[in-house]
């Protein structure tokens, strides 16, 4: 399964990024649940889930990492 970060929102349009580091613009009506900044969608070749365990994951790792870059001497 491929995880696709919601990176931003614009005029309707999530733009999706991916492991890869390249990006998909769908038209955010075409979820049928509810995204924002920062949601991890998984998608299985056919569908797309929202996965609340790794969007926690990932808030936690860049949180750990601002704290490392905020406590450098």
């Amino acid at each position: 399964m491929t995880a696709f970060y919601v990176d931003r929102i614009e005029e309707g349009y999530a733009v999706l990024l991916f492991e890869v580091k390249q990006e998909v613009v769908l038209p955010v009506s075409s979820f049928d649940f509810e995204i924002s900044e920062g949601s991890v969608l998984l998608f299985d070749g056919e569908n797309f889930t929202l996965s609340i365990e790794k969007e926690e994951e990932k808030r936690n790792e860049n949180a750990d990492l601002l704290e490392k870059l905020l406590n450098r001497n």
